[in-house]
């Protein structure tokens, strides 16, 4: 059994772990002493939304919170052990975490944890590196049962780029969907500060036309009446160039679908995500299509319509001819790299708070 670890090591640490990334940055987690351990909670309620299904995607983000944060005690020469904690099937899983001595050099990943961050700009469509390909491909190897494919060929972007917006285009034609993103947009600054968690719409990098009409965009009957004009389609169209300029499009495998695999799911996405930042590449989830391909195979599509089922179904089929997804395995997340500019903002974060 470890000692007990000072409250104040416990803060600085978790400092870094909150800087993992969440759906729309809803940052489920909470925190609280006992004993020798950190016990690391989640709360169903942040983790409420259209997408996360089975509370998967609520995993995804406390892996990713895990790996920070054992990167973070590796510079202090620690190390974590985690135990997943009894939960139910409706319930998110947490875990207790024991800091134990460990002779071990800081990770170099380490530095970029507060460098990491989601850009939605638009890309520069330049060939991936070969030592950036090695270290994102490397970042994976570690993960039992995980399994990163990249696509780099330009004519099969363009096809996983047509596979990617049809969230987007989603977005604007299920009202379910549509509640949960704007539920989480921070309109001004002051919501920003005041809530310091959901999207500052800054890092959404809207073109001039889409930002204007925003703020109307989230009212659904506004939305309904224009779906007919085909926002839908243009929204849609937008984010199909951004996804096609990118270096690479990346889709995350895990071995099954349990908690224990979408959470090791979540520390190999950060592992790679921290790797992209280390070589100075750009980042953006692109976790949609994925997500509702298992409300498709899990049976908890019945908010979405017929044509919704049947487009998200044929995206399934074009996606696993790109890249066959083994019987049984979960994706876990597709993204984009690439270089750009650096965003025009970043996602702030809850100060940290350690209960009993």
């Amino acid at each position: 059994m470890s000692a007990r670890i000072p409250e104040d090591t416990w803060r600085r640490l978790l400092r870094k772990a909150v800087q993992a990334p969440s759906g729309d940055n809803c940052q489920p987690w909470g925190f609280h002493c006992e004993a020798d351990a950190l016990v690391v909670t989640l709360d169903p309620d942040r983790g409420r939304h259209f997408l996360n299904v089975a509370n998967r995607a609520t995993h995804v983000a406390l892996g990713a919170l895990l790996e920070n944060l054992d990167l973070a005690a590796s510079a202090e020469g620690y190390e974590i052990k985690t135990d997943l904690l009894a939960h139910d099937a409706k319930s998110p899983a947490g875990v207790k975490v024991q800091l134990v001595p460990a002779v071990r050099t800081a990770d170099p990943l380490h530095s970029f944890i507060d460098v990491r961050c989601t850009n939605r700009k638009p890309y520069e469509r330049l060939p991936l590196e070969a030592k950036s390909r090695e270290l994102l491909l490397d970042a994976a190897r570690g993960v039992p049962g995980a399994r990163l494919s990249l696509v780099e060929d330009p004519p099969l972007i363009d096809r996983l780029a047509r596979i990617a917006c049809l969230s987007d285009r989603t977005l604007f034609e299920n009202k379910s969907l549509h509640q949960s993103l704007f539920h989480w947009v921070r309109w001004n600054q002051r919501q920003v500060e005041a809530t310091r968690d959901g999207l500052d719409i800054r890092t959404l990098e809207l073109d001039p036309l889409t930002r204007m009409a925003f703020p109307l965009l989230g009212f659904w009957p506004f939305v309904t009446f224009i779906t007919h004009l085909g926002i839908g389609r243009y929204i849609s169209e937008v984010g199909y160039h951004h996804y096609r300029r990118s270096a690479a499009i990346g889709l995350l495998q895990v071995a099954d679908f349990s908690p224990r695999s979408f959470i090791a799911g979540g520390r190999l996405l950060q592992r790679v995500w921290l790797s992209a930042a280390a070589v100075g590449l750009s980042f953006q989830p692109l976790a949609g299509v994925p997500i509702l391909i298992q409300k498709l195979c899990d049976e908890s599509s019945v908010d979405l319509s017929p044509r919704q089922r049947a487009l998200i179904a044929r995206a399934e089929l074009e996606l696993n001819d790109l890249i066959p997804i083994e019987k049984g395995s979960a994706c876990v997340m597709m993204f984009r790299i690439g270089v750009s500019a650096p965003p025009t903002a970043r996602s702030l974060r809850r100060p940290v708070a350690i209960a009993g």
